[in-house]
């Protein structure tokens, strides 16, 4: 079954209404371990450490991502989001409680300008830690066949090369003479080649990336 089918299949079994396999990421520079190991098993996870707290922000609610941070700055900013829709929400209570329908409208109007923004504050030190406490939370389980579908780069899907001789000028002659099996990201057009059938090296690599994606991937124990 190709990886399309696999996310499909996933949508039904692993929703989780704070994250899951289907759900999209936003990781900002404070953890970059995260986005790319959710990258590697190919979960939409979007990271630049350009971006701006306000910019992430932006494309939290813009495309609906959650966001993963260790930023305290950044921590905050989120959190008065919050105390803002909570101290509004009062508000609106009191107003509805002494029947003041202008103010009520006014209070409501302000509610319906502050999008909703998930995001999860990561508490743990440690590479290995932060992704094991990112996927535990959310409940990320590894999927063998969508493992390497995204470009870890810039987070984009990639596709199978057909004819290797398209990306002649991506790659050295040597490299497209010894290899048989090439993807390239949609997005950033970046060629990567080699899988598990391929020479001991890349059989090498993909087991390490297997053997790390099933030890730092959240497993279900109550379903034994």
């Amino acid at each position: 079954m190709d990886a399309e089918h696999h996310e499909e299949d996933i949508n039904k079994d692993n929703s989780h209404e704070q994250g899951g396999n289907t759900a999209k990421y936003i990781a900002d520079s404070s953890v970059p371990g995260i986005s790319k190991f959710l990258r590697m098993m190919g979960i939409d996870c979007a990271c630049d450490c350009s971006y701006t707290d306000a910019y992430i922000i932006f494309i939290a609610r813009s495309e609906d991502r959650i966001i993963i941070t260790r930023s305290s700055k950044l921590h905050a900013r989120l959190q008065s989001y919050e105390n803002k829709k909570a101290k509004l929400e009062r508000q609106l209570e009191k107003a509805k409680n002494t029947g003041d329908e202008e103010y009520i409208e006014i209070i409501q109007d302000e509610l319906d300008e502050i999008k909703p923004l998930k995001y999860y504050w990561v508490e743990s030190l440690g590479r290995e830690n932060q992704i094991l406490d990112v996927t535990g939370h959310f409940k990320i389980r590894y999927i063998p066949e969508l493992l390497f579908s995204r470009c870890v780069k810039c987070n984009g899907k990639v596709r199978r090369v057909v004819n290797k001789n398209d990306i002649k000028d991506k790659v050295y002659e040597l490299t497209l003479e010894k290899n048989d099996y090439f993807v390239q990201c949609e997005k950033c057009d970046n060629v990567y080649y080699g899988n598990e059938q391929g020479n001991a090296f890349q059989k090498k690599l993909w087991k390490s990336a297997r053997d790390l994606c099933n030890r730092l991937s959240y497993e279900d124990t109550t379903s034994h």
